[in-house]
């Protein structure tokens, strides 16, 4: 299923009409929130906001503060920060930030679901149409969502946020059009993005080859991947995880078993993953009994 990853999108800078003293103000709010400082970060952004003429500096400042309240999840401040925002494409697209934080799916069609986003500026109709596509995936209507999630992919121009687009339509047409060939194409376009985007791209692709009888083919799709590269814990758990299905459907208990051994091996992982790996080791060993 389509795993629902907080996109943080923020508001380009518009260098045309941004003053120096603007952007050394921004240079200094924003290494607030490098460093954790959200609370601080949003009293910084709020007094930009309240001393910029330019509706574009009000609108980035006042972005900024949004996301830092959404960073602390007080979720009704940052609500009331989006909703003055100046530029109406802009304050919507905020808008759909925060109740995607939120996962609040059916209040995103709700209010935004007739929405003519395609009129708004590419690099703020990118964002909303992903919000809404996500929104519309979670819902189950696997129409509008491709819809969405096709022009979001059209327009996002960064790695991950790009690579999370992909993903969802894979998902979208695996789940909910059943369109494996598509699902696969989808896929596979998120290969070369951001790395742990691929990662999960090529284990879904993996995911629909084993469910095709094609365990060949998945072996080879999950050897795109260099395991050396993969250091973050989760992914790799995951990794490890998809390695020890492809073997086990391929008959190799024992290497599967080790696959799933060494997954449990690694730092920090979840409780969920470390269910689910030790009933797969369990599952395997009681074959052989």
């Amino acid at each position: 299923m389509l795993k629902t990853v907080f996109i943080a999108w923020f508001l380009p800078l518009f260098a045309v009409h941004v003053m120096a003293d603007y952007v050394a103000e921004r240079k200094a709010a924003m290494t607030l929130i490098v460093t954790g400082k959200y609370q601080e970060a949003i009293a910084a952004f709020v007094k930009m906001a309240e001393n910029q003429v330019s509706d574009f500096q009000k609108s980035d400042a006042l972005d900024q503060a949004s996301q830092c309240a959404i960073n602390l999840k007080q979720y009704d401040q940052a609500m009331d920060l989006a909703k003055k925002v100046p530029l109406q494409s802009v304050s919507k697209t905020c808008q759909m930030r925060i109740l995607t934080a939120e996962r609040k799916w059916q209040k995103i069609v709700d209010i935004f679901g007739n929405e003519t986003i395609e009129n708004w500026p590419d690099e703020v109709s990118a964002a909303a149409f992903h919000y809404r596509g996500m929104a519309f995936y979670n819902l189950k209507d696997g129409q509008r969502a491709e819809k969405d999630l096709r022009k979001a992919v059209e327009l996002l121009t960064g790695e991950h946020t790009r690579g999370l687009a992909l993903i969802a339509l894979g998902d979208t047409y695996q789940h909910l059009l059943e369109n494996d060939e598509l699902a696969i194409k989808s896929y596979r376009r998120a290969y070369g993005t951001a790395f742990y985007k691929e990662c999960q791209a090529v284990i879904s692709v993996t995911g629909i080859l084993q469910r095709q009888k094609k365990t060949d083919a998945a072996v080879m799709e999950l050897g795109r991947i260099d395991m050396n590269k993969v250091q973050a814990g989760y992914w790799r758990i995951a990794m490890l995880q998809a390695w020890g299905r492809v073997l086990s459907g391929q008959g190799k208990k024992p290497e599967a078993i080790a696959k799933y051994k060494e997954a449990l091996g690694v730092g920090d992982i979840s409780s969920g993953q470390k269910s689910a790996l030790e009933q797969a080791v369990k599952d395997l060993q009681a074959c052989d009994k």
